[in-house]
């Protein structure tokens, strides 16, 4: 496999893929606390390792909830 060459600036876009952060903070394993790549992977990676442990719909807010919860749930279409 060829190294390909890369640099020590943040990606241009956010990068969602765990792998694929993973990759890049082992890219940049050797270099110091002042390489932003290192800094932007290093906090990416456990935040998408986290992001994979999350319920299903947790992030969304469900109007259909019973308000059980604290969540007001429904209330707002007078069903709740």
């Amino acid at each position: 496999m060829v190294k390909q060459p890369f640099g020590h600036d943040v990606p241009d876009h956010p990068v969602l893929n765990l792998t694929v952060a993973r990759r890049g903070l082992a890219a940049h394993d050797e270099c110091g606390d002042e390489c932003e790549a290192k800094r932007y992977f290093a906090r990416q990676v456990p935040y998408l390792e986290g992001a994979g442990h999350r319920e299903r719909g947790q992030t969304s807010w469900n109007i259909w909830a019973s308000g059980e919860d604290g969540d007001e749930g429904g209330s707002w279409l007078g069903i709740g």
